[in-house]
């Protein structure tokens, strides 16, 4: 009896995984197909249910060249998702006593500079160090194709002042996990390659996971690509693997992350104790949560809480996204830095546990009424979102941001249109709209209703043969150029990978973009020719030389 009702149970669930497959598989298929063409690069998607794949494809091409369509099977570049791995050997050496993440990291790195101040293993896990990440210094973007020594890339970053005290704020920054992967190496006595390819690769049975090599054959490797222009990809720029390291380096399939998140949820790896470390959402010093845990981002999706998280890196991007509640996976990798895999994956995974993302019906406004969400609102950062209006539209720009429409659904609620992110404006006890509640999932930020007056941008017209003074193309690190044309007596600006936009004249040679918030400001050189731009955008100023 016993045994009949575990198969009458058995065939039950495996009814339920095929028929949850069967209902969403026209539904991904039709996501996939608006995000990534058959002709041009794509990538390998994974969905599992109770650790079972439900729907696993390749799609697009793993080579232009070739024409050669991508397979579940191919390997890819995961990026920051090898951060997962390095966090987990910390933790599997936690378990074995050789270190505690609550030790500062001088302990094994103990020439390292910590201005004063004690950085510990937990700092660096959860991007609360302080320490510049070496991938946004400029001096970074000539050292790219360079193979470099671990002494080397440390040596990029460890003299830089720290950039706020250890716990005060969040900051990304890859140098941590190169850090971490050096105290993995001293802790364990074994390379970071060695570590993961033998403890964990190995353990778990994922024979077709590497450490990334550009010398070495690797079956199945999907080649990278990025994207010159809306109809053009071009292969990606070279990056040396040493680069990335315990940060980025790892190469692996949507089948075999399939196993390492099974491993995950069953405990085969780290302890149920570890895990929850890693998935934990830590405070900072403040005890405001940083919404980061160690190589894992705590989420939700319509209150369904998940852990996630995504890669980018030259030619490729990816994102990882599991929900324990509903022990669902959903895993893509992708082989062009041209799309945004963690949106994707977040709509399907939506769809897998029967909470799509669909666009509320819109509620109708007044003139007055929309009028009165009209104003610049502030963070504690000293960054805003501004709200604008064009007739009945009105839109949100953050500070260095684009600018996207958003609509009424709930009295003082708004929607961003095919996405997650909600506005929610506050009233005070006058009813008077005193500040907005920016919404992206479990990310909440308050900004604070100003009285700045909004200043709109008058563009001015320039005669043709100034416009086209301005062509040409400018490099702002090697791989990512602007180009600006000019057609009809207007000017265009396309950033590597990017849709074009047309550009606004403030002065003959300051211009601005009307969809983002950034400037353009051409610089002449002592013949009166134009050498170079710099564009102004989120508080940076990234120089461009003129290369054609």
């Amino acid at each position: 009896m016993k045994t009949k009702n575990f198969i009458g149970t058995f065939a039950l669930c495996i009814a339920l995984l095929t028929a949850v497959g069967q209902n969403i598989t026209k539904q991904v298929d039709a996501l996939i197909a608006k995000n990534y063409p058959t002709d041009g690069p794509g990538g390998a998607i994974l969905i599992a249910k109770g650790g079972k794949a439900i729907y696993t494809k390749g799609f697009g091409k793993a080579s232009l060249e070739l024409n050669v369509n991508n397979t579940a099977n191919h390997v890819f570049e995961i990026g920051s998702i090898t951060k997962q791995f390095t966090a987990v050997a910390i933790l599997m050496l936690e378990e074995e006593g050789k270190l505690t993440v609550n030790d500062p990291i001088t302990m094994f790195l103990p020439d390292y500079p910590t201005h004063g101040e004690t950085i510990t293993i937990h700092h660096l896990l959860t991007h609360t160090s302080g320490i510049t990440g070496y991938t946004d210094l400029q001096e970074w973007a000539q050292k790219w194709r360079l193979d470099m020594p671990l002494d080397s890339i440390i040596a990029l970053f460890k003299d830089l002042p720290l950039e706020f005290k250890p716990g005060e704020k969040w900051s990304y920054s890859n140098s941590g996990y190169i850090l971490l992967g050096a105290i993995i190496e001293k802790a364990s006595g074994m390379s970071y390659e060695e570590f993961v390819e033998t403890r964990i690769f190995k353990t778990l049975g994922m024979a077709n996971s590497v450490y990334g090599s550009r010398s070495e054959i690797i079956t199945n490797r999907a080649a990278g690509y990025m994207q010159a222009d809306e109809k053009t990809f071009i292969n990606a720029e070279f990056l040396s693997m040493t680069q990335p390291y315990a940060a980025g380096s790892i190469m692996s399939t949507v089948g075999d992350l399939l196993i390492w998140q099974n491993a995950l949820r069953d405990n085969k790896i780290i302890t149920q104790a570890s895990k929850e470390k890693a998935w934990k959402n830590y405070p900072l010093n403040n005890g405001k949560p940083m919404n980061y845990g160690y190589g894992w981002m705590p989420n939700e999706i319509f209150g369904s809480p998940s852990v996630e998280h995504s890669g980018g890196i030259f030619g490729y991007t990816s994102n990882g996204l599991y929900m324990p509640n509903e022990d669902v996976y959903v895993i893509i990798l992708t082989n062009c830095s041209c799309k945004n895999a963690a949106e994707l994956s977040t709509e399907i995974a939506a769809l897998a546990i029967g909470k799509p993302l669909v666009n509320p019906a819109t509620l109708p406004l007044t003139d007055q009424q929309l009028q009165e969400y009209v104003a610049i609102y502030e963070f504690d950062d000293g960054t805003t979102r501004t709200i604008t209006r064009d007739g009945n539209q009105l839109y949100s720009m953050r500070t260095g941001g684009a600018k996207y429409e958003i609509y009424p659904f709930k009295p003082d609620e708004f929607y961003l249109k095919d996405s997650f992110t909600r506005l929610r404006f506050v009233r005070n006890n006058m009813n008077e709209i005193g500040e907005v509640e920016t919404a992206a999932r479990i990310d909440k930020q308050v900004a604070k209703r100003t009285n700045r007056v909004i200043v709109e941008k008058v563009a001015i017209e320039l005669p043709t043969p100034q416009l086209q003074r301005l062509e040409g193309v400018f490099e702002l690190a090697p791989g990512f150029n602007i180009t600006i044309d000019e057609r009809a007596s207007k000017l265009y600006l396309q950033a590597t990978g990017q849709p074009e936009f047309e550009l606004f004249a403030l002065s003959p040679l300051r211009f601005f973009l009307t969809v983002v918030d950034a400037e353009i400001e051409f610089i002449e050189g002592a013949d009166g020719k134009i050498e170079s731009l710099i564009l102004f955008q989120n508080g940076q100023e990234m120089p461009g030389k003129k290369i054609k």
